[in-house]
C-alpha cells in the first residue's frame, strides 16, 4: 500500500516507469472513502511539483530523477520550489 499525495505523485510516476520498464500501463489507484483529495488543490500542487524553473536544465531522465538523486533537501521550500508553485498557480488561473 502506498499513499500518494499531490507533491509525491511525480515521484510515484518515476518509480512506476522504473519498475515497469517503461510500459505505458500504470498501477491502479484507488481513493479511500473519507480521504478524497480537493481536486483544485491537487492540480496546483501536482503541477508545481513537475514544473521547472525557466532556464534550468535537467538530465534526460527528467526533473523527478534529478530531485531523487540530487542530494538532501531541508523541509523549507527553496526559491525554485516557490517559483514553481507560483508558476503553477498562474497557469491554473488562466
Amino acid at each position: 500500500v502506498s499513499f500518494v499525495s499531490a507533491k509525491s505523485e511525480s515521484h510515484f510516476d518515476f518509480i512506476e516507469s522504473k519498475e515497469l520498464n517503461g510500459q505505458t500501463e500504470q498501477i491502479e489507484r484507488e481513493i479511500l472513502p473519507g480521504f478524497a483529495p480537493d481536486e483544485a488543490s491537487w492540480e496546483i500542487n501536482s503541477a508545481a511539483a513537475t514544473m521547472s524553473v525557466p532556464g534550468a536544465t535537467h538530465s534526460k531522465k527528467g526533473l523527478e530523477h534529478d530531485r531523487v538523486f540530487g542530494g538532501v533537501k531541508g523541509r523549507r521550500k527553496s526559491k525554485k520550489d516557490k517559483l514553481r508553485e507560483g508558476a503553477a498557480k498562474a497557469a491554473q488561473g488562466k
